[in-house]
């Protein structure tokens, strides 16, 4: 599985560096582990925090919530069954988890998967009730139930070729998604350059298959009347799990531009970031409408 490997930084507690996810250990030194994975079909991300519950690993944690929340999943996977705590001291995070993840437009349904009987069921079944999330014996349950219970969402989707000419395909699919979503046309001329930098640098540098994603954010109706979208969510996936070029960080807001060849900076974007897949990665860009 690959991991992001956290640090301290500056953006706010959402900073962190990104190692080479094929060379990172099982659990490092400590004996503690945290992970993001998207996976790339049906967009969730499985976050995965195992080892002893002290206070590195409750910042460690806290951070890649942060990071999960910010790339606005369809949902969120929480895997504890290798964390260690009998004292239940993580339990209010991942309640406050699920609370945030609600208040997102739209919401992100979080689901927790903890062993039957151990500390933490018991803890998340006490304390949240019947407003706590749900409760799975591995994370292969939580998905069937997290993809049944979703409702259809505002998304399309296209899987492209590595060549340059996919750069127009791709802004071709965002320009009809932001037409059809009443974006203010600022965000969809945006949301091109956008789209168009993602795919050129993946045919440049992954030169893998591209599955292009672009999906409304925001509430779709609201009093029966029908709203432009907040937003939209752009992400390019491709099958080569390195970073690109000149890339440091997992999260970004608006970066200065770089010039060609330096590397990737979504100058465009209103906020930015890498996650590993199970086959590659997956780089996401957020445009929020102005109108």
């Amino acid at each position: 599985m690959f991991a992001l490997h956290q640090r301290a930084g500056r953006y706010g507690g959402l900073h962190g560096g990104v190692v080479d996810w094929r060379d990172v250990p099982e659990f490092d030194t400590s004996g503690q582990l945290v992970t993001a994975v998207v996976d790339d079909r049906s967009s969730f991300i499985e976050l995965a925090v195992a080892g002893v519950w002290d206070r590195e690993l409750r910042l460690r944690a806290d951070l890649m919530i942060g990071k999960c929340l910010a790339s606005h999943p369809a949902a969120i996977v929480v895997d504890l069954l290798f964390l260690d705590d009998p004292d239940q001291a993580s339990v209010p995070m991942w309640l406050s988890l699920q609370v945030r993840g609600a208040r997102m437009m739209p919401a992100v349904p979080i689901a927790v998967c903890a062993r039957d009987g151990s500390p933490m069921a018991d803890g998340l079944a006490w304390r949240g009730g019947r407003f706590g999330p749900p409760l799975f014996a591995d994370p292969a349950q939580a998905r069937k139930a997290l993809t049944s219970g979703l409702p259809m969402t505002d998304q399309v989707r296209r899987w492209l070729p590595p060549k340059p000419q996919s750069a127009t395909s791709a802004r071709r699919l965002v320009v009809a998604a932001c037409e059809q979503w009443r974006l203010a046309a600022a965000v969809a001329t945006r949301a091109q350059l956008v789209v168009s930098q993602l795919v050129v640098n993946a045919v440049e540098h992954a030169g893998t298959p591209i599955e292009v994603v672009v999906t409304r954010i925001g509430s779709r109706r609201r009093g029966g009347v029908l709203r432009p979208a907040a937003g939209v969510h752009v992400a390019v996936y491709d099958l080569d799990p390195r970073l690109p070029p000149g890339w440091r960080d997992n999260l970004q807001e608006s970066p200065p531009p770089r010039r060609r060849g330096q590397g990737l900076d979504v100058i465009a974007a209103d906020f930015s970031g890498v996650l590993p897949t199970r086959q590659g990665k997956m780089i996401w860009a957020i445009l929020r409408n102005t109108r």
